[in-house]
């Protein structure tokens, strides 16, 4: 899995939500990235609403609760994300699946019918002759 030098923007998120052929393997990128940005934004708010209360270090409460209100927001939305990136993730994988065994069976029905014209062409065939 390659490590990505920026988090996944929930734009891009939402893209792969819904779009209709994103392979498992990208899902679980996402998955982990998704909860990689949620660790880190649940250990930042923790270290922000801690030193919104220390009055020697919070200078501007306002804007302190306004970033505390934007990074819960945040954390909301990533968690949302989760329950409809399992979703796609079960689908993506049927998929993948369903798409395997299409190609099995098209490989299985070629070789039935390769083998049937053979029999047909090496069993004699008998006429039947109809009394009157």
């Amino acid at each position: 899995m390659n490590k990505r030098e920026a988090p996944i923007s929930l734009e891009w998120i939402v893209s792969a939500l819904d779009g209709a052929a994103v392979s498992s393997q990208t899902i679980l990128e996402i998955v982990a990235d998704v909860e990689a940005q949620i660790a880190a934004a649940d250990q930042s708010l923790i270290e922000q609403k801690q030193a919104v209360l220390d009055i020697t270090k919070c200078k501007n409460p306002k804007a302190a609760h306004d970033r505390i209100v934007e990074l819960e927001l945040f954390l909301n939305q990533l968690r949302a994300t989760q329950p409809r990136l399992a979703e796609k993730m079960a689908w993506s994988l049927e998929s993948e699946r369903s798409a395997r065994f299409d190609g099995r069976y098209k490989q299985v029905e070629a070789e039935r019918d390769r083998l049937a014209q053979n029999s047909r062409k090496c069993t004699p065939t008998r006429s039947i002759v109809c009394s009157t």
